[in-house]
């Protein structure tokens, strides 16, 4: 199990901040001793201010707001003693934004991933920065139109949507203040209790804890800690070797390369994957850090159908609609999806249509319902390219070593694995053959077909 906040995940976890504190100090504040939030601060140890009334408590949580601030996260697991944490500090600046992951854990070297983006003449372009251990590794631009959370993050959604979905969910009459918590207690539906932090009028963070397991089996404790804070102050630096922006390169020979190589993959016939494909006869492409990327970016997959055998799940997408069937011993399951006219995500189960939350991370992913996303029952790997090697005789990526942690399959117990093998195969620049061993000696494949192809016959209730 791993323990969930009530806002939408993104890698780890995206949440929000705010903006206008000198404008904005004083709405609805009561109480509160208005001390100074920042990286250093542990949020559980800051008395939230006490508003009077659902007025400003709405204010609070005002998106208009919110439009330069510093967000930060971190998520601690521990068991026996020993804790696993990860975490998020992301910086919006309007036209620069710094978003850095990190991840310490028992089983694993530390690693932190820094992307700054930046814009010039409404130009777009980012640069990457990678430590193990506290010591860089690498350093490079990229595309960032192929980092999963691009526009979420140089929109400054990444902050301002999870604070509208709070607002809606937390409303003043379900929350009381409690003077031992130092903040407003919020029953989350099934996680336990959330303690909302405001500061200077504005919703300043929160603090979630759960216990999971038996005294027997050994008890794991799960913490969400999340800050916010340089609200309206917030600033970032690029790296000193952050090159200039796509239109001020003029790099026409680099342009000219890329046209040209498009043209050749232009050139070169489509293989057909269907259900009957012998995919241990497939050979993998060859592909660079950007085709890497795509292979493994969502918004890749629009139509497709996966299998994953050993599981006996079944997944269908559309680019408005998808279908899951788990045939298990213990779960049964057929379940629909789509997208309704008003843009919204439904789902269809026992023939009961229901409206799929955006914040429940179980059955969403990236924005839509987990069935029509090809991480479903597959591994991302798109932060693992360098572990990978070409395997001539295997014509497949394959990979060998301590662990490789990311999402788990569909259908198996907890959110994320360990995978000590991997071998996987891009065809069409696309994954269509994975197959994994985790740290558990779980040996799972999937084989994606049927691209462009595929058909989700919904039931009549959705109609």
């Amino acid at each position: 199990m791993k323990f969930n906040g009530f806002f939408k995940k993104f890698g780890v976890c995206a949440l929000s901040a705010a903006l206008c504190v000198s404008a904005f100090a004083s709405c609805g504040k009561d109480d509160g001793s208005g001390e100074k939030i920042d990286g250093n601060t542990d949020i559980a140890e800051v008395k939230s201010e006490q508003v009077k009334d659902e007025a400003a408590w709405k204010a609070a949580f005002d998106v208009t707001k919110f439009a330069n601030f510093t967000m930060k996260e971190v998520d601690t697991q521990t068991k026996e003693s020993a804790t696993d944490v990860r975490g998020i500090t992301y910086k919006y600046a309007g036209d620069k934004v710094y978003y850095s992951t990190y991840e310490n854990d028992r089983d694993h070297e530390s690693e932190r991933h820094d992307v700054y983006f930046a814009k010039t003449n409404d130009v777009w372009a980012a640069y990457g920065i990678n430590f193990e251990e506290g010591v860089q590794t690498t350093e490079s631009e990229y595309d960032m139109e192929n980092h999963p959370e691009y526009e979420y993050i140089v929109s400054g959604k990444m902050g301002v949507t999870p604070i509208e979905q709070l607002a809606e969910m937390a409303t003043f009459d379900k929350v009381k203040y409690d003077e031992t918590a130092k903040g407003y207690l919020y029953e989350v539906e099934g996680q336990g209790t959330a303690t909302i932090k405001i500061a200077n009028g504005l919703f300043a963070g929160y603090m979630m804890k759960q216990e999971d397991g038996s005294e027997a089996q050994g008890k794991t404790e799960y913490v969400i800690k999340v800050s916010y804070y340089d609200i309206g102050s917030t600033s970032v630096v690029l790296p000193e070797k952050m090159g200039k922006h796509a239109d001020d390169k003029k790099d026409d020979t680099k342009d000219d390369a890329k046209d040209d190589d498009k043209k050749e993959d232009e050139k070169k016939p489509s293989i057909v994957l269907t259900a009957d494909t012998d995919f241990g006869a497939l050979e993998s492409e060859k592909v660079d850090a950007e085709g890497w990327a795509k292979a493994f970016n969502a918004a890749s997959y629009s139509n497709f159908t996966a299998s994953c055998t050993a599981l006996n799940v079944l997944q269908k997408a559309t680019a408005t609609s998808g279908y899951l069937q788990v045939d298990q011993a213990v779960t049964k399951l057929k379940l629909y999806f789509y997208k309704n006219e008003d843009g919204k995500y439904m789902g269809i189960s026992g023939g009961e249509v229901m409206e799929m939350p955006t914040n429940d991370t179980h059955y969403m992913r990236d924005g839509k319902p987990l069935a029509m996303n090809y991480s479903c029952i597959c591994p991302d790997f798109s932060e693992f390219f360098a572990k990978f090697t070409y395997d001539e005789t295997k014509k497949s990526y394959v990979y060998e070593g301590e662990g490789l942690r990311t999402n788990a399959y569909y259908g198996t117990s907890g959110s994320y694995a360990d995978y000590v093998k991997a071998e996987l195969k891009i065809v069409n620049g696309l994954v269509a053959y994975v197959s994994t061993e985790d740290t558990n000696k779980n040996k799972l494949a999937t084989k994606f077909f049927d691209f462009g192809v595929t058909a989700v016959d919904l039931p009549e209730i959705s109609k």
